[in-house]
């Protein structure tokens, strides 16, 4: 199958890494994250994104590391006008195929970096918060080109399948039911990056907004910790947590001053905890504030939400 430039329409090669002996422009990926997966074989068997906003290319792959999939990296090379930007989202796998719904997505400029399709752009694409991932189970990267042209997107790897852990797939929305066709000649090029710790969502000062509190060194600051699907926060270690560097306020022989209930109505149960106040910890114009902690089973958890730190009088 031969790709076919359609009037001006611009042509995406994509790759999911770095290929040797091009050129790449890299932003480096946060230091907390590791490289997880990955396929990053040499191949001149390369093939063409036409944007339409209905032709995908993806990538499934077994995570290797259970926390919070940060970023992933690819590269790109066109030819042609330029117009952006391009998508990259991940994706829940379904029966062996990526679904149809976005876990995150993000646009990426594509620019008028080059008309030369032998130099590859290289782009630490990341998402925020992150996505949660498990060990052991298939998640998809799914690149598409939503704005103008028409055609259709294929892949491009080597011969056979090298990459165990997923498959290459094409998709359309004009082939309903059949959306996704695996490639049986190989994979995508592509790399993964998971942070271990997991991300999680606080509230602090449950049900104030904006999250105000004086600096006086006094009294306690309540946080709770957001349960969802992905977090049991019967799991969580309350021993473990600080607040922006505070400690959860001890009952005596009690224990940590923590209580479960649903804050946020959204039949999940959270996790509310009292931290010590310091006034030697925040200073004014401090927007944000970071806790830390862990669950009993070791793996480390981190959220962060916004504060107003009030002076005192």
């Amino acid at each position: 199958m031969k790709a076919k430039v359609l009037g001006n329409t611009l042509m995406l090669i994509v790759v999911f890494s770095l290929i040797g002996g091009f050129l790449f422009f890299v932003r480096p990926v946060k230091a907390e994250s590791q490289l997880d997966q990955s396929f990053i074989e040499e191949t001149s068997n390369m093939g063409g994104i036409y944007p339409d906003g209905c032709s995908y290319a993806a990538q499934t792959f077994t995570a290797g590391l259970t926390g919070t999939l940060t970023g992933v990296n690819i590269a790109i090379t066109k030819y042609g006008p330029t117009s952006g930007p391009l998508r990259v989202a991940i994706r829940a796998v379904e029966g062996g195929d990526p679904s149809l719904d976005d876990l995150a997505y993000k646009e990426v400029p594509v620019g008028d970096q080059s008309t030369d399709w032998k130099t590859f752009f290289e782009y630490m694409v990341t998402f925020t918060p992150g996505v949660p991932v498990e060990a052991g189970t298939q998640y998809a990267i799914v690149v598409s080109y939503p704005s103008g042209g028409q055609g259709t997107m294929r892949g491009y790897a080597l011969s056979g399948t090298p990459y165990t852990g997923g498959d290459a797939w094409d998709g359309s929305c004009y082939n309903i039911p059949d959306y996704w066709v695996r490639h049986t000649y190989g994979d995508w090029f592509f790399r993964t990056y998971v942070s271990t710790v997991l991300s999680i969502n606080i509230d602090i000062k449950p049900g104030s907004v904006p999250n105000c509190f004086h600096i006086d060194g006094h009294g306690v600051i309540p946080v709770a910790i957001l349960g969802s699907d992905d977090l049991d926060v019967y799991d969580i270690d309350p021993n473990s947590l600080l607040f922006g560097g505070l400690a959860v306020r001890v009952r005596g022989n009690k224990g940590p001053l923590c209580h479960f209930e649903d804050t946020n109505s959204d039949s999940f149960l959270d996790l509310v905890c009292q931290f010590e106040d310091d006034a030697s910890n925040w200073v004014e114009g401090d927007s944000t504030a970071t806790l830390t902690g862990n669950l009993f089973d070791g793996s480390a958890i981190e959220g962060t939400d916004s504060i107003c730190v009030v002076p005192p009088e």
